[in-house]
């Protein structure tokens, strides 16, 4: 399983994008399924999803494989 961690969209730099080219954001249900598809834990997203209220203003890294998600914004 792949580690799945939260960052807020403001606080996001240069050397993030250089560390993960690939980068969305919840807006919806079916995002948690597309995050279970690409190898990530079910508990952990909610976790670390609900400890943010599920909040659109913070981002989270993904694989390069996830180019072609359906996420709305990447």
């Amino acid at each position: 399983m792949m580690d799945f961690s939260v960052k807020p969209l403001i606080e996001l730099q240069v050397s993030d994008l250089q560390s993960h080219a690939v980068w969305a954001s919840y807006y919806e249900p079916d995002d948690l399924e597309e995050l279970v598809a690409l190898g990530y834990e079910r508990l952990d997203c909610v976790r670390k999803l609900e400890a943010i209220n599920f909040s659109d203003e913070y981002v989270f890294p993904l694989p390069r494989s996830a180019s072609g998600a359906r996420f709305k914004y990447l």
